[in-house]
């Protein structure tokens, strides 16, 4: 006999989809480690280099990518503050996230429509846009805001393990009824949009405030006073505009306007952020594989 699904039980709401993101696994202890540190007012890098070094994958995967195609033309690093100091404490970051989160965002999502793997090359590309982002950037942009760029779609897998088929019937017929957009369908019909899951869940895994508010917020960054929300945002729809967004449907107005002035960026800044990006995917994504 086979058993009934729990998910078609009951309605899904609010508090059932916070339940099963409190059921999700923690991320990698060094992970949780070197977020806090950096999230510290002050932090050294030899303090960045002794929990690296304590985790013998991590620093595998650091010194792999410190000399991987990306850096060819540079001499070969040996030692994990060489490579540190080569790729920086955020990308090291990053590393250390993937490995909790990559198995996760690699699934299909079919409630989003999402085949295997299109929601991990999306994460990835916002991390990399982040990074190509910081660089441009003419205001220092906090290092844990590649995680945050990571991690800022992770809500969707709990919503997509969570959706029963009545509860998905009446988002898709919220999304493509053309009154409201995704978003707002998914406050409608869930009670909570997927960014909003996304900092609950990050929050759960302990990491900082500032982090879970950035991915809260990631749609809305006008709601909050922060650099990191507005890196994430226009992150987020750098990676849909070069092609590398889960849906071509979310690809209408993905950045606000506000976002770039805040960041003194402009409209045509956007064409070099995605051709830099389109080449950084090509060069720098296989550090997450």
């Amino acid at each position: 006999m086979v058993a009934p699904d729990p998910r078609s039980s009951s309605p899904l709401t609010r508090e059932r989809l916070l339940r099963q993101a409190d059921a999700l696994e923690p991320l990698p202890a060094t992970a949780t480690r070197l977020v806090s540190l950096l999230c510290q007012s002050e932090w050294m890098l030899r303090d960045v280099e002794e929990v690296v070094r304590l985790d013998l994958a991590l620093t595998a995967r650091v010194l792999r990518f410190a000399n991987s195609a990306w850096t060819a033309h540079l001499p070969a690093v040996s030692t994990v503050r060489d490579a540190l100091m080569r790729i920086g404490v955020g990308t090291a970051l990053s590393l250390a996230i993937a490995e909790g989160v990559r198995p996760r965002l690699l699934r299909p999502l079919p409630a989003f429509d999402l085949q295997p793997g299109r929601l991990w090359q999306h994460a990835v590309a916002s991390a990399l846009a982040t990074e190509i982002v910081t660089r441009r950037a003419r205001t220092p942009i906090p290092p844990e805001t590649v995680t945050a760029s990571l991690l800022h779609d992770v809500g969707k897998v709990v919503l997509d393990e969570a959706m029963d088929e009545a509860t998905l019937s009446a988002l898709r017929t919220a999304w493509t009824s053309g009154a409201l957009s995704r978003i707002e369908a998914e406050r409608q019909v869930l009670g909570m949009d997927h960014g909003e899951l996304g900092g609950y869940i990050v929050r759960h895994w302990g990491l900082p405030e500032r982090l879970a508010v950035a991915i809260s917020h990631h749609h809305t960054p006008s709601a909050t006073q922060s650099t990191i929300c507005d890196v994430v945002h226009l992150s987020n729809g750098i990676a849909k505009l070069a092609g590398f967004g889960p849906l071509i449907a979310e690809i209408d107005g993905p950045i606000e306007g506000d976002v770039l002035v805040r960041l003194s960026f402009s409209p045509a800044d956007l064409h070099t952020f995605c051709s830099e990006l389109t080449e950084r995917m090509r060069t720098g994504q296989e550090r997450f594989h």
